[in-house]
């Protein structure tokens, strides 16, 4: 999965940061961002066939010293699963 980070407010401010991912059905997360972590949540609802609909709660969170991510996803508010890994960061294009 790719992640881009863009801090839309500065530091501090409530909702500052915007994360785009390439791993759907969550691409767009809002959240906070400082200099030691960033973190967004997400929340859809999925159809669920001929079913209720489905609450798809996400939340990501990374460590921006040593890259560790995790990812939580949850699902109508009960059990769920967790990813979690490394980011390598891209070479920077300007």
């Amino acid at each position: 999965m790719s992640v881009l980070v863009t801090f839309m407010l500065p530091v501090g401010a409530p909702k500052n940061v915007q994360i785009k991912t390439s791993k759907a059905p969550c691409y767009e997360f809002l959240g906070e961002g400082d200099e030691m972590k960033i973190e967004g949540s997400c929340v859809r609802f999925l159809k669920n066939g001929t079913g209720p609909q489905m609450k798809m709660a996400t939340t990501l969170t990374i460590d921006r010293h040593s890259g560790a991510f995790e990812q939580i996803v949850q699902f109508n508010d009960k059990g769920g699963l967790v990813h979690t890994g490394h980011c390598i960061p891209a070479k920077k294009m300007f």
